[in-house]
């Protein structure tokens, strides 16, 4: 038994293989690109056949070595017609050679080599009426089959019809595939509309006069009778025509003009060499030239008014001191370098180690060389009373960050309740006020925007339907729409809840910079005493990068470093954790925030398997596809995840096939798939992302939403259709996730006209769990603006798992191999 054949040899050449009918065989193409056979070896193998080619009239069967030859270019040269191959002229040279043999008008293998040989044809037309002339194929259903079809392919709708007809007359074989072939191509038939046909040409596709034979009227033909039966009368003679003068000599030596039309349609090249300048030899040749020169007419003068008065520039004054940038000894000197003279630190070297913890020297008063700088008094530029722009420095930055810093006054902000601290009591009182202030100055929340929306926040009550849940509900926002991914709207969330957000665990703030030095030094030190190497960047969102981080214990971590510092997505994974009072494995876990004021650094759970996308393209290149049980497990989890956010009154808000991780991990469970099971917890997926979540908790229950950015095939459909709303966004991510692990691509959707539901462009495959894929898509994609029931698709595929356990075991072992 032959071994398998390894795909990934062809893979990276698969573009430039040209296609056959007949297909080709991957164990050929595979050795191809294995041996690279050298062009000696190619022509050894050519004179091989070319050799058999002088001896093939000696043969019974001649076409078969020119059907050997012309496999042997298939496999050699998989790229098809080019100069090395001579695809083109073989074909050319086989049906010339072979057109006239009797035996061979009616091979279906001839005929294969002469619809190869039109393939390539420029005149495709002409070639089938010149085997019609031959009386090639005349028999066969495939001339007529190919013939027609490319009527029909250019709209000849009427000769295509004939050449069908005619076919059928001659009982071309195979006839029952011919009729069946003639009966779809009438029904193709009737579907066009009438302008199409009103507008196809309608000439006989076959000439009733053979081409290029002699004109002859046969109804004018004389009837001569033998001499010795001639009458006694003479019939008239016709009026004779002007005769032109013929040369004797050259009419014996003219070709005579053959009855049954052409007998060579000639070769690409013959028919090009229009197109081709005959050589000739450059030896006394020489280029025409204009022997006189050209004589140019004269510009066209441009009018200039002598009366107007001309603006004298202003003479330009040179302020600076030439002298010291060439004070005469053969050196120049920089403008930094004269400034470092006129402070005296020039010469001092501050790379020396007796330098590097010295005091910052106080550089000298320049005395008399500034004195070569001065200006005139009329010539001082006095500083203008508007203030100027600031310098961008980081001095400038820290001035500016430390006037947001301020706390806001109680009559700005109202009344939050004591700040709480994040440190324990041991803390001092000043550590606790740099964290306020630091607060502050990340959430960028002043008077002015606070007196702007204070009037949406209600102070009372929030009457929601997530008034079950342990959270703070001391805000609410009460206008009908909103655009909840707007900076100052979780900024204002976030301030209302300040003290909540302060008592969150694992989170630090800290008055420095930290980005540049984490991404130089490739080193994070946190407050709580975890060190992180990082390692290589996993992936750079629109927001952030994210890292793969080294723990001092060898732990795996994801470091995400966003720039401004962000507290959201932290926020949005700790009131998930504590709103659930569950521990959710599907939801990536967040280890720690530290907030700086230049940047932010959360420390997440690292899941190794990738995305799901990353599985999909995995098993891609292995040749493999992913299982529907797989697709079956992760789809379940999804669901139930799904349910949780959205039951703990938060939208993801940014769910994709890129944001949705893998988890397959452990051994495969040899026990049956249970719904109850401990052991098949570990198999699932693991959201990740939520910068963009929203917290209904903050709204009014019947509030929607708007988008205004620019949308894409991604966007639910209601964004790109300019419409409101709100939980739509998540379960269109979740149709697009499913949709990937389905079809291994990114979803695509239009609006049936007809139903006005939003469908799929691709249709399920026929062996797939319809009953339970199709009701699902047709729920996610027309969910509306309320919380859609999911439980019953949930029942629905744990039941399906649970009859389909094994298969599900056997696709997990085989997936696992390549993961």
């Amino acid at each position: 038994m032959e071994s398998a054949v390894d795909i990934g040899v062809i893979e990276q050449d698969k573009e430039n293989i040209a296609p056959l009918v007949s297909g080709r065989s991957a164990a050929a193409l595979a050795k191809r690109f294995e041996s690279q056979v050298s062009e000696e070896e190619l022509e050894a193998d050519r004179d091989r056949f070319e050799s058999a080619l002088a001896a093939a009239d000696e043969l019974d069967d001649p076409l078969q070595i020119w059907l050997e030859y012309l496999k042997w270019v298939h496999e050699s040269f998989p790229e098809g017609s080019n100069v090395k191959s001579g695809l083109i002229s073989l074909l050319e040279r086989c049906t010339h050679t072979l057109r006239d043999l009797p035996q061979y008008k009616n091979d279906p293998r001839f005929l294969r080599v002469w619809l190869e040989y039109i393939q390539y044809s420029d005149a495709p037309r002409e070639a089938f009426n010149f085997m019609m002339q031959k009386e090639i194929g005349k028999y066969l259903a495939g001339y007529y089959e190919n013939y027609a079809s490319w009527l029909e392919v250019n709209s000849r709708y009427t000769q295509a019809n004939e050449v069908y007809e005619l076919g059928l007359q001659s009982a071309a074989q195979p006839f029952a595939r011919l009729q069946r072939r003639y009966d779809e191509f009438c029904n193709r038939r009737a579907q066009i509309s009438a302008d199409t046909a009103a507008n196809e040409p309608h000439s006989p596709v076959f000439k009733q006069r053979t081409a290029l034979a002699s004109k002859t009227n046969e109804q004018f033909v004389p009837f001569v009778l033998p001499d010795n039966d001639q009458p006694e009368y003479a019939l008239p003679k016709p009026k004779s025509k002007l005769q032109v003068f013929t040369d004797s000599e050259e009419a014996e030596s003219a070709p005579k003009v053959r009855p049954n039309g052409w007998d060579s349609i000639g070769t690409l090249a013959s028919r090009r060499k229009e197109n081709k300048m005959e050589a000739q030899p450059w030896v006394g040749q020489t280029l025409p030239s204009d022997s006189q020169p050209s004589q140019h007419a004269p510009k066209l003068p441009v009018f200039r008014d002598g009366s107007a008065p001309t603006k004298e520039r202003k003479p330009e004054k040179i302020a600076f001191d030439m002298d010291l940038a060439y004070p005469g000894d053969n050196q120049e000197y920089s403008p930094e370098e004269i400034r470092a003279k006129l402070m005296g630190i020039y010469d001092i070297d501050f790379d020396s180690s007796e330098n590097i913890n010295a005091e910052r020297i106080t550089p000298p008063t320049p005395t008399a060389t500034l004195a070569n700088f001065s200006l005139p008094e009329d010539e001082i530029v006095h500083r203008p009373a508007s203030p100027t722009m600031t310098l961008h420095t980081r001095g400038a930055k820290d001035d500016i960050y430390n006037m947001f810093s301020a706390p806001l006054s109680p009559t700005q902000h109202g009344s939050h309740g004591e700040n709480s601290s994040l440190h324990s009591s041991s803390d001092s009182e000043s550590e606790s006020d740099d964290d306020e202030n630091l607060y502050n100055q990340n959430i960028q929340l002043g008077a002015d925007l606070t007196s702007r929306i204070q009037d949406e926040f209600s102070q009372a009550k929030c009457e929601s339907k997530f008034e079950n849940l342990s959270i703070s509900k001391d805000v609410i926002l009460t206008k009908a729409e909103y655009n909840p991914f707007e900076p100052e709207l979780q900024r204002s969330i976030l301030e209302a809840r300040r003290s909540q957000v302060m008592q969150l665990p694992t989170v630090f703030f800290i008055n420095s910079h930290i980005r540049e030095k984490v991404l130089k030094q490739k080193q994070f030190e946190s407050q709580s005493g975890l060190s992180i190497r990082l390692n290589k960047c996993l992936g750079k969102g629109a927001y952030a990068p994210v890292y793969l981080g080294f723990t001092s214990e060898g732990e795996q971590v994801a470091v995400k470093i966003e720039s401004p510092a962000n507290i959201w997505e932290y926020y949005i994974m700790r009131e998930i954790e504590n709103r659930s009072n569950v521990d959710i494995s599907s939801i990536t876990k967040s280890i720690e925030l530290s907030v700086y004021s230049d940047a932010s650094v959360l420390v997440m759970k690292y899941h190794n398997q990738g995305t799901t996308m990353d599985l999909i393209n995995t098993l891609y290149s292995q040749g493999q596809k992913l299982d529907e049980s797989i697709s079956m497990l992760l789809t379940l989890d999804l669901l139930r995840t799904v349910n949780l956010i959205h039951g703990c009154g938060i939208i993801h808000g940014d769910l994709k096939p890129d944001n949705c991780m893998v988890r397959l991990n452990g051994l495969v469970p040899e026990c049956r798939f249970s719904r109850h099971s401990e052991d098949w917890k570990n198999y699932g997926v693991a959201l990740i992302d939520f910068g963009r979540s929203i917290d209904l908790t903050a709204f009014n229950e019947l509030v929607l939403f708007s988008a205004n950015w620019k949308t894409d095939n991604q966007d639910c459909t209601e964004i790109r259709e300019g419409l409101r709303w709100k939980y739509q966004m998540d379960y269109f991510g979740v149709a697009a996730i499913v949709h990937c692990l389905l079809f291994g691509s990114y979803i695509e959707t239009n609006r049936n006209p007809r139903t006005n539901e939003v469908e799929l462009k691709s249709p399920l495959k026929r062996y797939w769990s319809s009953d339970i894929w199709a009701p699902l898509f047709k729920q996610l994609l027309n969910s509306g603006d309320n919380q859609i029931d999911l439980n019953d698709t949930i029942e629905n595929i744990e039941s399906w798992l649970e009859s389909n356990y094994e298969a599900l075991r056997i696709a997990l072992k085989r997936t696992l191999q390549f993961l």
